[in-house]
């Protein structure tokens, strides 16, 4: 029943996407599926906690991928511990962003939704994860930038920076 509610997607309508090193490629757009995902920003003083996938020299934000069947605080919450070991509570959102990514052999159209945490609990894992997080850093905002903050990211954070500029003025 639902197919028939959607609007058949035409196999000659293409995208640009990107892969998990950033590399652009044309993808046909029938292929993609939905993905929303929780991220949140942890800001102490003008510093903001960051992880770096073993893969990846630059920086993204600790989140990810929502599972069926859980709610946006559940998946925040799990994602935020096993990439930092930090139990969270969930703020405000600070913002949605999406792109077209390719992972895992898969198409994806990722809704990312933002929102400010804080620490209630669990210690840092300096170290890593063993898995998808090779470092985690606060760093200051005035040193974020392209060259050190993965794309998909960089997007939201820029925004975000000028806001807190404005708030701080």
């Amino acid at each position: 029943m639902a197919e028939k509610l959607l609007p058949k997607i035409p196999r000659n309508l293409f995208v640009t996407s990107h892969d998990f090193f950033d590399k652009k490629q044309k993808r046909p757009l029938y292929k993609f599926r939905f993905r929303v995902s929780a991220y949140g920003i942890l800001r102490v003083e003008n510093k903001i906690l960051l992880q770096r996938h073993p893969l990846l020299k630059k920086f993204g934000v600790p989140g990810g991928g929502i599972g069926m069947g859980e709610s946006l605080t559940q998946g925040l919450y799990r994602e935020y511990r096993e990439e930092t070991g930090l139990k969270v509570k969930m703020g405000e959102v600070l913002g949605v962003d999406e792109d077209y990514f390719t992972s895992g052999g898969e198409d994806v159209h990722g809704i990312f939704i933002y929102y400010k945490v804080f620490q209630v609990g669990g210690k840092i894992l300096t170290d890593g994860n063993g898995s998808d997080t090779a470092e985690l850093k606060f760093i200051d905002i005035k040193d974020l930038n392209q060259g050190n903050v993965q794309k998909v990211f960089w997007v939201f954070l820029k925004e975000y920076i000028k806001g807190t500029k404005s708030k701080r003025e």
